[in-house]
């Protein structure tokens, strides 16, 4: 697995799933282990790192912070860092 850095993804991102939510997973890909479970709507971090068309995303919920891979598609962009 290769993992890049582009400044310019760097940023808050809302979560943009039609229905359900979308996951973090340990690895770029759809056979990844899931390591947390992101609702729509809800915001994540990238730090500007993705592989392919996976982002590398941090995400806290209850106190819990997970960091993995989500899909582009379905995240949105709210503000740059």
């Amino acid at each position: 697995m290769t993992v890049n850095y582009n400044k310019n993804i760097r940023g808050v991102y809302i979560v943009a799933t039609d229905t359900g939510p979308l996951m973090v997973r340990a690895e770029p890909n759809t056979d990844g282990t899931v390591i947390a479970e992101m609702p729509k709507n809800t915001k994540c971090i990238c730090l500007g790192c993705y592989s392919g068309n996976w982002y590398a995303v941090t995400y806290e919920n209850g106190g819990i912070i997970s960091t993995g891979f989500s899909h582009k598609k379905y995240l949105r962009r709210d503000y740059k860092i």
